[in-house]
Formats: C-alpha cells, structure tokens, sequence
C-alpha cells in the first residue's frame, strides 16, 4: 500500500503551536518571568461506572496511546495499580523495560517513528547526565562509576588512597570489647569523614602515572598467591602480589602465557606387535604420531634418568629408568597416560597443574620475593590491579635467596552480611560492614591498629521501610560511615564498588562457606550485578554458581576464622558467641546474636536500626580480633613456606594437601617422578549403606591396652613417647623409596640401607623445632623474637605430627596403606614391648594407649616417683635410637573408668619449688560436647567430691546430697533451659542423612532449624537439643550403685537394679533409654 499525503496526520497545529511558544520565550527576555494561569480545563473525562468498564475493557483489547505512534510508549489500558509490582532500586520505570509488551510491534516497519528522532545529540547527552545525577542507591550511578573505574585502569595508573580520616588515638588489638556500647565509642574514635568516604571512589581515580616500560631489567615482586583456570585457559598462570613502585607498594598481576607441560614416557621393554626391544627412537616416532593427532606442531623431547618409589595398579614401573621428556605448550591437549601404545608403557604427568609445574621447577616455597625479568607492561585492563604484567615464560620468574627483606603491608578486609529470609530468592542481603587495616604488618607480633577504615552499607528488606527520622540520624552518626541504598541490588553494585577501591588482599569473615561469602556471591549473580567479577582481582565475563568459593575470590586471600579455629583451638562449638569468649576473652552477655527471622523487626525504629548497624560492625570487628589473636595470617605463613603450596590453600584448612606439596617438592629435588594426582569421588556413609561409626577400618590402628579399673590413691606416672610416629618413620627407615611391598607382604628395610626421603624430612622438621625451642628458651628475649619463634615452633609442630596422616589417608595424592600400616604395627610393637620392659622392673601397668603409659608406683612421695620415673625412661630409650619416652605428669588421684575415659589430680612443682594441683579430664562425658551444660556442672562437682582429700565414706556422702539438691532443684524448675541443651557436631550435611536423619535428634533438629528459623546448618557445624551421667563416673565406687543414685533423683529405682547404662561401653543406644527415665 502507497502511503500518499491524504493518510498523513496534520502537523500544522503541532508547529503553531511551536511558534507561538518560541515567541513568548522572545518576549520574555529582560522582563520578570510571570506565570500566567490560563482557566482550568478538565483533564478527566467524567463517566459512570459501566462506561468506563466498557471503555477500559476496549482500551486493553488495542493497544493505544493518543496523538502518537511511538513504539516505546504503547499501552494496554490497564491502571496501574491492575497488578501489584516489584520494588526496584530505580526511581521509575526506565522506557526499554516496556518493551516486555511489544512482541507485537515491528520495530523495522517503516511506519514506526522512533522516539530519539525528536531529540539532537546534545539533547540525550543532558538526558544520561540527569540521570548521572541520581543517589548512590540507583543503579545508573554505580553503573557510570563502574565504566569510569573500567576506563581509568586500562592506563595503568596508580590509585591514590586519598580517604581522610581523623587523627586520633589507635586501637590496639588487645583491646577486648565487652558490650555494644564499647563498639560506639571505638567508632566514634575513629570516625571517617563522611563526604570524603562518599567520595573516595572519585578521589582515588585520581592517578598518577607508573614509570614503568617493558624491560629486561629485574622487577622486585612479593607473590602472594596463584590462580589458573585448566578449562578455559589451560597453560596460562595468574599471579598476585605486591610492587613497590615510588616508596608505595601497588597491587600487581603477571600474566604467564605459557607454561609448558612436562610428560614423561616410560619405555616398553619389548614391542607391544613385534616383541622386538623397544629403543628411544621407537618411542620419540609414536609420541610424534600421538602428537599430530592432538594437534601438537612444536614440541622438545630430550632422554633423562629418573626414579619412580611408587604404586600404579597393573602398571610395572622400575625404581630407576631411562624416560623420554616431552615439553609443549601447556594449552594443548594432553594424551591418556595408559593407552594401548605400542612402545609406551606409562606418560607420566598428564593430570600436573600449571601451578604445580611452575612452583616446583622454579623452586617457589609459599609466598616469597621473586625476580621478573623480561616482561612486557600489558595495556589492556585483564585483572582490577593497579600493574599488570605478562612474561612469555616461566622463565623470567626466578626465586630472590635474600629473604631478609620483610613481606610487603597486606590490606586486610574484615567483612560481615547480614541477611533476611525473602520468599523467593530464600536470602537477601540488607547490610555489609567492613573494617579495613590498609597496612598489615605480617611479620609483627602485634598490630598497632586492627583497623583503620570502616563503613556501613544498609539497605531494607522489600517488605519493610526505614523509619521515620532515619535518614536524618545517620547524618550525624558518630558510629561508623552509613551509606544507604535503595534496594539489595543497589547495595551490592555498591560493596563491590568500595571493594575495588579498596583492593584488599585479605578477606577476613566467620563461617564463610555457609553464612556469608557463599550468599554474597549467590546474590550476586542471581540479581545479575555489573561486573561481578570485581569481587576478585581478575576480569572475568559469564560467571557462574557452580565456581568454588575461592574461585570467585580469584587473587584474594580468604581468611575464615571458625576454620582456623577448629584446626587450632579445642571447643565445644565454633560458632562466634563461642569463639569470643574462648579466645577474646569475653563475657557471656558481650555479643549479641541477631537472627536473621529478627532482623525486620530492627528497621521499626531508628534506636532499633541504629542498634543492629553497631551490632553487625561489632561482629565484623570480633572476626579481625580473632585473627590477630590466634596469628592465622603469620601461622599460615610459616606452615606455607615450610611446606611450598599456595597460601590460599594453607588458609582453607588442608592439613593432607600441605603435606603432599612437601613431598612433592622433597621428591622432586632428588629426580624422582611423582604420582599423578586423580580426584576420587567422595562418597557418604548413607550412599554406602553402612551405618555411622560402623565402617570397617582398613588396617589397625594403635594399641589400647586393657585399663585395670578402679580408683587409684597412689601416685601414678603418666609417660609418653614423644611423636611416636615420626619417630618410628625415622627409627626403621619407612619411606616409599625404601620399603618394597610384593604378593601384600611388607619387610622393613636393612639398616644399613640409603636414608630415606621422607625420614629426612621429618628430622630436618625436628631439629628445625628443637633449633627454635632452644631459641625461645633464651632469657630476656624481645617480645616480637619470642612471638616469632613461637609461630615458627608451632608450624613445624603441626606439619611434622600432620606427615604420618597422608599416608593413611584415601584421598591423599601419596596414599600408602602398606606404609601407614606398617607404622601402626610398630606401634603397637613398641607399646606391648614398654609395658613388659616397665613390668619386669617390679612396677604395674594399669593402662596404655597408642603412645603413652600410666605406671602405679605404690608411693606418695613426688620426688621418690619422679626418680622412678627417670629410672624407667633411661631403660626404655636405651633400645632405640631416635624413640624417646618421657614422662608427662604425676597423678595424685587416678579415677579409670574405662579405655580413654578417666580422670585424676594432676600434681607438678611450679618455678618456686612449691606443688600444684591441676585436675584432669579426658573422655569423659563432661568433656564431651555432646552433653548439656547441666550433666557437666553435675558430674564435675561430683569429681571434685572424689578427687578431694576426704576420707572415702564422706566424699560419697556429699555426693549422694548433692545430687538430692541437684533433684529439688529439676522439680522446682530452678535450672535454665539452655543448660539442659545438648550439643552435637553434624558429620555431614544435613541432606546427606536420608535413612538416618529421623533417627537422629541433632539432624531433626538441624532440618526444622533450617526450615522455619532460615539457619543454614552444614557438615561441622554443633547443633543445640538429658542423659543421668553421673551414674558412669561413681560406677567403680563400692560405696554406692545406681540404684542409690537414682533414689537421690527421684527416678524408678525398679529401672536400674537390673541393668546399667555403663554396662554397653561405647554403644549410646541407652541414650533413649535414660531419656525416658526422666
């Protein structure tokens, strides 16, 4: 159809229209401007009901719009408020998200006008700078800032830290916090400047230009950590650290394009077809062939001599061989190591990391100052630091031998979410406290201030509003810097904004894999936030939920405290009410816990929300003393630089992983070929069928001699050996290179053979400890020294009593069964021999376990025993060259229960000569965290009612009063709640039980838990739910039963005259049993 001038609209009025506005502007010019009102017209057609029924039910059926065609503004008729809609971060709804309702509109029809038609250039231009100009909460800013921050890093300039804060006085980390008031004052102390914090995002775009070109000359670089992603980018390496460039030391990534991957072929000693004698040559032509049909043009090939002390199922490899070495482009792909090659028997090297083959052939050991020669300064922005450089090889990074230069400042980020439950993304995020310390001293004993930035971010559940008076309190808060946005989107597009100006290198948090981090990068992407990938150091597109934790981390190092403790401390529970009393020191009622069901009910008043901002800085404040205090970050260090694997790795917690980097590096220096590392498939207890606690042990374990029960009023030594383990491992030798295992039979080795690898590296772990001990036992020895030597003691205590643990365990890269049971054996060789040793020296031994004794020496003189003692040492480490026994403590009063369940009175001489009394617990129901605080207080008074000097007749009958007070005190409902909750660990996650988990009341309670109180309950973590275990502790005493106690609780005594819950050992079947005695 034609389109001729009679189907045009008249535009005449438009124009008029156009003048006659022009005109008046004219007219105006030099005269006061004065609003003339014109008399009202109606606006509104005015109908009745029906009609306008009628009229919207037309309207809807057509789309319509009066007096224009334009595609971006049809409508369906429809009021707005026909439907409820979402809350959103923006203001109004912007034009383009309409277009949801145009499917039916041809936009390439020539008919339809676009709207930009009617605007010029500099028209939209003023259009985009209105919107620039909108609140932090509303996206259009952060996404400008962000393309400003995208902009100004691909010319590589420096970020200046330009936030001012006020000079006042340091907060030490010493300092412990007892209440919430406590957190006001410190913030106020060290009050950040408000406009300048707003701001610091455009302050520190402004950057000074790096003075650094391509060179061959030596760049001085801290490395911190390494990342690669063997998928999508095989062979190339990312590396992280730290520059000093003009006195400040700047954030900085070098690219490694290329890192060769190294296979070694083991020769076929006859041809697979012609049974001839496989030579080199034969085998350089079938990898040439192998090659070419993997697509491999270049590659280098060179014959070496290498030795293999390991086990591959089917595979016969000799201990010493000639290999041919293979080295390609690591971006390649990779051959089968075992296919049905003619001349190969075995490609060794298949499954080795890029980050594998660069640490060990450049000798790098955890984080350490290297050398980079030969790079090139990269002027595309491919990571968020401040310098990025590319080496072609690893070639160009060399190890620096002068270590005395200390490690650069780390910038440390503390970091707490809270979260509320949201029907349908499950969590959403309403507030992110940081504090930041922009100068970490690592190698210090103590930091002069824990930190010395800090911020709010704060947005509003969708179902609830701010209060009134709100936003003009936070004006003048002196807590912390309170930045408010709009909705979760907007709060998140913030923090990641503040996050790459501040470019920590440090995250610190509490239970990150379960409560914070993992919700933080599942938000992220479910709300589809701007550049993501600025929560790590690295540019990346297309991220997605199923990356690790760390791998969205990507150049941050991860510090999670309740890890850290778990490895470090020994509690009841890790959550963080437990870690601040335990290690801060605190009283029960200084930390409050919000839940996140309770968090709406915060944005009710302002005193309320201000309330839940100090309590959510406050938890981010414990977490950074958490870590100072127990010295995660200079612990990790050590252990790091003394097994050689990545810190970030050492953080995570993988005591297996850090011994396997160890012997990775040990073999490997002696020209031995390691085992390829294979990911086994880990598999539940309920996937298997196999009830808890009911799993067959591979092969045995240590010896637990019969305990002689009974309580003991004579003194008894306690005598152990002093790291038995390795002690065995270098006492017979035991190494891969030198035990041989043939038809399952193992033979230790002939003594006078070559000293193992692994012996060797447990005595350099050794003598290394026992070097610093003598070190730390210098007298006035400076307070840094000390706590330096102690770091450094205590890491090569955790990795030289770890190294015996890889061997026995499955999914470790260097499992030996064979090995780890053959250490056992001489284990237990050891213990049945020291306790025929002791008994021919006239004394009784009334129990042993594993590595230790317990002596009865019939005598209550301290000095006389300790003689025995010496005696009995000095004829039991005459028989061996590096097992040492020592003796480990005198007990006053011993009270044996069972195997690993007794208590005593531990009796020792302090500094002055004078004797000290130290009760000990180990095993016993008390001790367990799986009993309420009730039982516990119950059973240790009735101990210290045995332990005590008393004569017998009366230490019994204080119990049986005790225990009548104790009944009155349960009738009369005098004891709390919470004392009677039992807590117990969850083994696995809470979906893993199936069969089991209705069996179970930690799991049930876990499960309803998680469902209407939103927790979020994993494998690990200690789950709050009565058992009388008063009736164990008393069940050696002749002088009264469980008959007797039961009538002192007011239970059945019928019940217990035939059985007791002593008598099933280690079976808690009787758990129900007892439950429904009460």
């Amino acid at each position: 159809m034609e389109n001729n001038g009679e189907n045009h609209r008249p535009k005449r009025r438009r124009v008029d229209k156009r003048s006659a506005a022009l005109e008046k502007m004219r007219n105006l010019k030099g005269k006061k401007n004065k609003y003339k009102i014109d008399e009202l017209e109606n606006v509104y057609d005015m109908v009745d009901e029906d009609e306008y029924a009628k009229k919207v039910s037309l309207q809807a059926a057509e789309h319509w719009i009066d007096e224009d065609g334009v595609a971006e503004y049809i409508e369906d008729g429809r009021e707005i408020f026909d439907e409820e809609e979402e809350q959103d971060e923006r203001v109004s709804k912007s034009i383009v998200s309409q277009k949801t309702n145009m499917k039916e509109i041809d936009l390439h029809d020539p008919n339809t006008v676009k709207l930009s038609k009617y605007f010029t250039k500099e028209k939209v231009k003023s259009i985009n700078n209105i919107k620039n100009e909108t609140s932090v909460g509303k996206d259009s800013l952060l996404e400008n800032i962000l393309n400003q921050m995208e902009n100004e890093n691909k010319n590589f300039n420096i970020l200046e830290n330009e936030v001012k804060t006020h000079p006042q006085e340091s907060l030490d980390a010493s300092n412990k916090i007892s209440a919430a008031s406590g957190i006001e004052k410190q913030f106020c102390e060290k009050k950040i400047d408000n406009e300048s914090f707003q701001h610091s995002t455009k302050k520190n775009l402004q950057t000074k230009e790096i003075n650094l070109k391509n060179s061959t000359e030596m760049l001085k670089f801290w490395l911190w950590d390494i990342w690669e992603d063997n998928v999508k980018k095989p062979g190339h390496l990312f590396l992280f650290g730290r520059t000093e460039i003009n006195g400040e030391f700047i954030s900085t990534c070098i690219q490694i394009s290329n890192v060769e991957r190294c296979l070694y072929l083991l020769p076929r000693t006859r041809h697979l077809d012609t049974n001839d004698r496989v030579t080199m040559k034969d085998v350089y032509e079938e990898i040439t062939s192998i090659t070419n049909s993997l697509g491999i043009d270049v590659y280098k090939c060179k014959t070496v001599t290498k030795h293999f002390a390991f086990q591959i199922p089917d595979v016969d490899i000799p201990h010493t061989s000639e290999y041919l070495m293979v080295r390609y482009n690591g971006g390649l792909k990779v051959p089968k190591p075992n296919g049905a090659y003619k001349t190969i028997s075995y490609i060794f090297g298949c499954n080795s990391s890029s980050t594998e083959t660069f640490l060990i052939e450049r000798c790098i050991k955890g984080p350490c100052w290297i050398s980079v020669s030969n790079y090139k300064v990269i002027e595309s922005s491919t990571s968020y630091c401040k310098l990025q450089l590319l080496c072609l090889s690893t070639s160009s990074i060399t190890v620096l031998k002068d270590k005395h230069d200390p490690p650069p400042p780390l910038i440390v980020l503390g970091l707490n979410l809270r979260v509320v439950p949201h029907s349908r993304t499950k969590t959403e995020i309403v507030a992110i406290s940081c504090l930041v310390n922009n100068n970490f001293s690592i190698d210090k004993d103590s930091q002069n201030e824990v930190f010395t930035e800090h911020f709010c971010l704060l947005s509003h559940p969708s179902d609830v509003t701010f209060p009134i008076g709100f936003h003009n309190a936070i004006k003048t808060s002196k807590y912390t810097n309170i930045q408010v946005c709009d909705s979760e989107r907007g709060l998140l597009a913030c923090f990641l904004a503040k996050l790459q100006s501040v470019d920590p290198d440090v995250i610190v948090t509490q239970d990150a894999n379960a409560r914070q981090l993992d919700v933080l990068c599942s938000n992220l992407i479910n709300l589809k936030v701007s550049q993501i990938s600025r929560i790590g150091r690295l540019r990346m597109a297309n991220i997605t939920s199923s990356r690790k934790i760390e791998d969205y981390f990507i150049g941050r190092m991860i510090v999670d405290v309740k890890t850290s403790a778990e490895e470090l401390q020994r509690l009841r529970s890790f959550d963080m009410n437990s870690l601040c009393r335990a290690i801060l020191k605190l009283p029960d009622d200084a930390r409050k816990d919000i839940y996140p069901n309770d968090i709406p009910k915060m944005y009710s008043t302002t005193e309320k929300l201000i309330e839940f901002i100090n309590l959510t800085m406050q938890d981010t404040l414990y977490s950074l003393q958490i870590m100072i205090e127990l010295e995660i970050l200079p612990l990790a260090l050590q252990i790091t630089n003394i097994s050689g694997n990545l810190m970030s790795s050492t953080l995570r917690g993988g005591r297996s992983e850090r011994n396997e980097w160890l012997l990775l590096h040990a073999f490997s220096e002696k020209d031995y070929i390691v085992p390829d590392k294979y990911h086994k498939e880990k598999k539940t207890l309920d996937s298997l069928d196999i009830a808890p606690g009911k799993k067959k042990a591979q092969y045995a374990g240590g010896l637990v001699l019969d305990p002689v029960k009974g309580f003991y009023d004579k003194y008894v030594l306690l005598m152990d050996f002093n790291s038995l383990y390795p002690s065995i491992i270098q006492e017979y030798n035991i190494c891969f290179t030198t035990i041989i295992c043939k038809d399952n039979e193992v033979s230790l080795p002939d003594p006078a053979a070559e000293v193992g690898i692994l012996p060797k590296q447990i005595k350099k772990l050794v003598e290394s400890r026992r070097q610093v001990k003598s070190l730390l036992a210098q007298p006035d020895l400076p307070k840094n020294l000390k706590s330096k030597y102690n770091i450094r003691q205590k890491a090569l205590k955790l990795t030289a009593n770890s190294m015996y643990g890889c061997l026995g365990f499955p999914q470790s890269r260097f499992y030996a069964q064979h090995i780890a049971s053959l250490i056992t054996q001489k284990g237990r060789e050891i213990l049945t021999n020291t306790k025929a040793t002791v008994e021919k020296l006239q004394y009784i031994v009334v129990y042993g376990d594993t590595d230790s004794i317990m002596v009865l020496t019939n005598s209550t003189n301290y000095d006389e025993v300790y003689e025995k003692g010496a005696h009995i040492k000095q004829t039991v480490n005459k028989l061996y060259r590096h097992i040492e026994l020592d003796i480990d403590g005198i007990f006053k009063y011993l009270l044996l229960l069972k195997k690993k369940k007794y208590a005593a009175l531990t009796i020792s001489k302090n500094n002055y000569g004078d004797l000290v009394e130290i009760p000990e617990f180990k095993g016993l129901d008390i001790v367990r965290r799986d009993w309420c605080k009730f039982a516990q207080k119950v059973g240790e008074n009735v101990l210290k009612e045995i332990l005590s000097d008393i004569p017998m007749e009366k230490r019994v009958e204080n119990i049986h009063s005790y225990l009548r007070n104790v009944s009155k005190d349960l009738q009369e409902n005098k004891i709390e709640t919470e004392c009677l909750q039992i807590t117990k660990q969850l083994s696995q996650s809470v979906g893993e039980y199936r069969n089991t988990a209705y069996s179970l009341p930690h799991v049930q309670v876990a499960m309803r838990m998680n469902i209407t109180m939103n927790r979020n309950f994993k494998k690990g973590d200690v789950v709050g739910y009565v058992h009388p275990i008063v009736t164990r502790i008393i069940e050696p005493l002749n002088e009264t039963d469980a008959v007797k106690i039961a009538e002192c609780l007011g239970l059945d005594m019928k019940k217990f005259k035939t059985s007791s819950p002593y008598q099933n050992d280690d079976n808690d079947q009787n758990l129900q049993e007892a439950k429904s005695r009460f």
